[in-house]
């Protein structure tokens, strides 16, 4: 098993997560978009209240986090935490861990087929794979 460290050494890219201002998600997507940036933020279906109509919106899955798309993160984030709408990428112990390619699959698998609307899940409960 590889450790965090060695995940680092490898060249080829990697998703690592990043935390988000509050509700600035779609901001920092965009941003770090501008700056040729692979991320992916996964959304749901809500239907909202404005002006005394219903309309259908797009809310984060994860509020206040999106996935990043990185070759070696130790060169790479420095302008991403610079980005507008992002505090950073998400550390454990010293190294930022990366995200298995298979989980940011199987999310993105379960929102393209049929995609939930909220409330998808409840606080507390687990998302079945």
């Amino acid at each position: 098993m590889q450790t965090a460290a060695s995940d680092l050494s490898t060249n080829q890219p990697r998703w690592y997560l990043i935390q988000c201002k509050r509700r600035e998600e779609f901001r920092a997507l965009e941003h770090l978009g501008r700056q040729q940036f692979s991320c992916y933020l996964p959304t749901l279906a809500v239907e909202k209240r404005r002006n005394g109509r219903k309309i259908d919106a797009r809310e984060p899955l994860f509020p206040g986090y999106l996935f990043i798309k990185l070759d070696d993160v130790s060169d790479n984030w420095h302008p991403i935490r610079s980005t507008r709408g992002v505090i950073q990428i998400v550390w454990f112990s010293e190294h930022p861990l990366p995200v298995q390619d298979e989980i940011v699959e199987i999310i993105r698998q379960r929102l393209a087929g049929n995609p939930p609307r909220v409330p998808y899940l409840q606080p507390g409960e687990r998302w079945q794979t």
